[in-house]
């Protein structure tokens, strides 16, 4: 995902991104790809040493699976962003991803919505990039680097041709947003049923208490954690992640508006739906896939630090943040979970 979202912020991008054209030779580097590496493994291991995905991983439920699907359906997504040749490829392996997603759990649907919500802004903005007023938006879902963010800020075309292949893009963005509607019609009467039983059910209703022992629940730990947490806690885990999300707004890259998109979509959602529900959706297991873009985020602001000796330093105290957590999280649950099969028909028992 880094190494596709780095092609909509690359040099070549306003010239040969949205044309038939080859690649140009000079756009990137090693450094580029170095920097996207980097980036791209402090995030896998953060996710790795996530105690939520971890702990779902061990049950025999739909969160690790819809994960994933969550995850390459934004792969794909960046992909069908870049493509020059056959669009219509990468725009159906998406739409065959998201669809699954969304039928795998309802709460990845609010990921889906969000990522279409990028593509469409994204795409307006690069086929409204001749105006002379350029909102912060556009500026954010640009290009940061080379002339496609020139041409934006200054309020230039991008050329007839470019222009009209983004529209071709956008009218493809628009069609699938409409098949997923479509495709997904037959499950809303089961969103309905569920969302009646989920009102009544367990009462628990949103505060700002619940807020922050969710939000550090879902950086830091699981639902299934015993111990309480803290105001003070919640605060400093609810301060880091407000300070990602405020890097995301500033980013000026493509992956940094998507991150900030999908990272505070589901959550801002989530907390509307609560606000006319006796039981919280604002729930730590259902920031599961939210929290893969904050998790993402972090690992960006590691990459994006241009001195390598703050670069380590912080990158070592994200991963030291993420080894710590995953190890008391494991104090807590580890030595009741049952492994493997055993946990499975232990769960299904």
């Amino acid at each position: 995902m880094f190494r596709e979202a780095a092609q909509l912020d690359s040099h070549r991008a306003d010239v040969e991104l949205f044309t038939e054209q080859e690649p140009s030779r000079q756009s990137g580097g090693p450094a580029a790809i170095d920097r996207n590496a980097f980036g791209a493994s402090v995030a896998a291991v953060l996710v790795a040493l996530s105690a939520q995905h971890i702990h779902a991983s061990r049950q025999v439920r739909m969160y690790g699976l819809a994960s994933v699907l969550v995850v390459l359906s934004s792969c794909m997504l960046f992909k069908a962003l870049a493509a020059r040749r056959r669009r219509w490829l990468s725009w159906a392996g998406y739409t065959v991803l998201a669809l699954a997603a969304c039928y795998t759990h309802y709460f990845a649907a609010l990921s889906i919505g969000a990522q279409m919500l990028f593509a469409l802004a994204y795409l307006l903005v690069r086929a409204g990039g001749n105006g002379a007023g350029v909102s912060p938006l556009a500026t954010n879902l640009s290009f940061a680097n080379g002339s496609g963010a020139s041409a934006v800020r200054a309020g230039r075309s991008v050329g007839p041709d470019a222009r009209h292949a983004v529209w071709a893009q956008l009218r493809c963005a628009a069609a699938v947003a409409i098949v997923l509607l479509v495709c997904y019609l037959p499950w809303v009467g089961s969103v309905a049923r569920h969302s009646a039983t989920f009102r009544t059910t367990f009462p628990n209703p949103t505060t700002p208490h619940t807020v922050l022992v969710n939000i550090y629940e879902t950086l830091l730990g699981t639902p299934a954690d015993v111990t309480p947490v803290g105001d003070l806690e919640g605060i400093v885990a609810s301060t880091v992640l407000l300070l990602i999300i405020v890097f995301l707004a500033f980013g000026r890259t493509a992956l940094s508006g998507f991150l900030m998109i999908t990272g505070t979509f589901p959550a801002f959602v989530s907390i509307g739906y609560s606000l006319f529900s006796d039981r919280s959706a604002f729930y730590s297991r259902y920031l599961s896939f939210a929290q893969l873009s904050w998790l993402a985020g972090l690992a960006l602001v590691c990459q994006r630090i241009r001195h390598w000796p703050e670069r380590w330093i912080v990158t070592a105290c994200a991963l030291g943040w993420g080894f710590y957590s995953c190890w008391a999280s494991w104090q807590i649950i580890g030595p009741a979970a049952e492994p493997g099969m055993r946990a499975a028909v232990q769960y299904i028992l």
